[in-house]
């Protein structure tokens, strides 16, 4: 037989009543399914806080990869930079050595 259930004439030889057996077997069964539903809410809501916890850890390992390249990035550009003020400034004098050559060329004749 069943967990929860009596024969019925068992309970009619003690003299129980067989509705009021019948009901508490019924409430057990929903105490049961209850504490199953909530078992499986907490079973979902732990595998979805371990979801969003191994996203926010994927994000983490992006984003220090992405502070990475642009710390790379901005020291390229301010090595970019620097080498531009060289090259306008090596400009600067050649082209004034070359003026300075024409005009000596100029004084010397």
């Amino acid at each position: 037989m069943a967990e929860g259930q009596t024969d019925l004439a068992d309970l009619k030889r003690r003299g129980e009543d067989v509705h009021s057996v019948s009901i508490s077997s019924s409430k057990a069964d929903s105490r049961s399914s209850r504490g199953s539903s909530h078992h499986s809410s907490a079973s979902i809501a732990l595998f979805k806080a371990k979801a969003k916890a191994e996203a926010v850890q994927a994000r983490t390992a992006y984003a220090k990869r992405e502070i990475e390249l642009k710390v790379e990035q901005a020291r390229l550009q301010a090595t970019l930079e620097a080498l531009q003020e060289e090259k306008e400034k090596d400009a600067a004098l050649a082209e004034a050595q070359v003026l300075e050559e024409a005009f000596l060329e100029t004084e010397c004749s």
